[in-house]
């Protein structure tokens, strides 16, 4: 029971986090919004110069097809056709 207690807390501490920054988002200005954005685009190019490509094995590379067609496919309702393929 104390689990479930702290999940219920934990997900509701969360929602309340993403309100809250909701809100402070609309009272924003313009301004500050273009500035946050030319600071997290100099943080993707700092990050992506840092992290070098992962040195794959061939099994690594095998596995990658073997997930994608052994997934479902989605189906839509409205259509009745499969998705991607």
């Amino acid at each position: 029971m104390a689990m479930l207690a702290t999940v219920i807390l934990s997900c509701g501490y969360l929602f309340l986090c993403q309100i809250m920054q909701l809100i402070v988002l609309g009272l924003r200005g313009e301004r500050s919004k273009e500035v946050e954005i030319l600071v997290l685009r100099h943080q993707v190019a700092v990050l992506r110069r840092q992290v070098s490509r992962p040195d794959l094995e061939p099994g690594d590379r095998a596995a990658g097809p073997m997930v994608t067609t052994a997934a479902p496919t989605f189906t839509p309702a409205s259509t009745g056709k499969p998705c991607g393929r």
